[in-house]
């Protein structure tokens, strides 16, 4: 956890499962005045039951509250020693917007602040833009849009694992992907099919050729080619689900060289395994699936929503990469050579075992 002050109060934050532990009074400051445990602790709040946990702060033992009002709820753990809250990725917002909610329908009557005062015309819980936060709830299921769009994808979508910074390098490597594949369209239209193919080639990564020394070029400029936009879309997908997390956390620099590094050894592993040897490969799979290794590493304990059996399942980041790596194996087995399945293999390998040397 590292160590931050903000308006004067100690915040302990936890950049692997996004949770802060807050020193007392300082809620209000970081998720909004409807946070601090004065307003919703005796009004709303319901102790659960179960262990307790120790706090971090004081090793006293924490309570754990159920918030609930309106037909949502929150579980947050307040210690009763130094007065800290914990609260996971998430959840200061969602308290704040609930507990305002029942202010505003008549919920917290008798609600007295820390200094014994009635609770009465405080302002709304706001973020750091100033603009009013709403009553959102990040771990309900998503809508309907989004269970259309994963039920024909298969997609998954993460519950809740939001960024610090702008991740300028995915964002870049999305728009040059793009760029590249509509020169790569009008390049091929203008040479014609033969001509085009012998173009396409050049550029590609071609087993056979990389094992004998010829063109070797084709182990970086392979991962800036797609063989059509269903290709193309499905990577900047997942570059765009996992690579602004990974990116966040290892930093502008650090997460360039793991890409291209994955997308290489990718290559490489393609090379020395391919089960046709002459079949041109092109696409970022290989650079992608070293952001989705590194992930994993970084971030194990997120999790993502998948469709399932028609059903939205909330499922740990490690069950569904490792059923896509089980996937890949089975496709390499079963003799779908159509598919790099070890340029994905080695890009995954190589973007983890780097995440584990390049984390904090």
């Amino acid at each position: 956890m590292v160590a931050t002050n903000f308006d004067g109060k100690r915040v302990d934050h936890c950049h692997r499962c996004g949770g802060s532990l807050i020193e007392s009074g300082g809620a209000a400051s970081q998720a909004g005045e409807w946070a601090d445990p004065s307003y919703w602790r005796e009004t709303l709040g319901r102790p659960t039951q179960g262990n307790k946990l120790p706090c971090p702060a004081c090793n006293g033992p924490m309570d754990g509250f159920q918030v609930p009002w309106g037909g949502r709820s929150v579980v947050v753990d307040h210690c009763n020693t130094c007065g800290s809250l914990f609260l996971d990725a998430g959840e200061g917002q969602k308290l704040a917007s609930i507990v305002q909610e029942a202010e505003a329908q008549g919920g917290l009557k008798g609600a007295k602040d820390s200094m014994g005062r009635k609770v009465k015309n405080l302002r709304p819980a706001y973020d750091y833009d100033g603009e009013l936060l709403g009553a959102q709830d990040d771990m309900q299921k998503p809508g309907l849009r989004v269970y259309i769009f994963q039920l024909l994808t298969g997609m998954p979508v993460e519950v809740w694992n939001p960024v610090r910074q702008t991740p300028w390098a995915t964002r870049t490597t999305t728009v040059i992907l793009i760029a590249l594949f509509v020169v790569q369209i009008m390049a091929m239209l203008g040479m014609g099919i033969e001509r085009g193919t012998v173009f396409l080639r050049f550029f590609s990564l071609v087993p056979s050729e990389i094992a004998q020394g010829r063109h070797l070029w084709g182990l970086v400029t392979y991962m800036f080619l797609h063989a059509g936009w269903f290709h193309l879309l499905g990577n900047l997908y997942f570059l765009n689900v996992f690579g602004d997390n990974v990116e966040d956390r290892l930093g502008l620099g650090r997460v360039i060289g793991l890409y291209l590094l994955s997308g290489i050894m990718g290559g490489v592993l393609q090379t020395v395994l391919s089960g046709n040897p002459d079949l041109p490969v092109v696409g970022a799979s290989g650079a992608i699936a070293g952001l989705m290794g590194a992930y994993l590493v970084l971030f194990p304990r997120v999790k993502v929503w998948m469709v399932l059996f028609f059903m939205h399942w909330r499922v740990p980041i490690a069950l569904y990469l490792g059923g896509w790596v089980l996937l890949n194996i089975a496709g390499w087995y079963l003799g779908g050579h159509a598919v790099a399945w070890w340029a994905h293999l080695g890009g995954f390998l190589t973007g983890a075992l780097l995440a584990l040397l390049l984390r904090d």
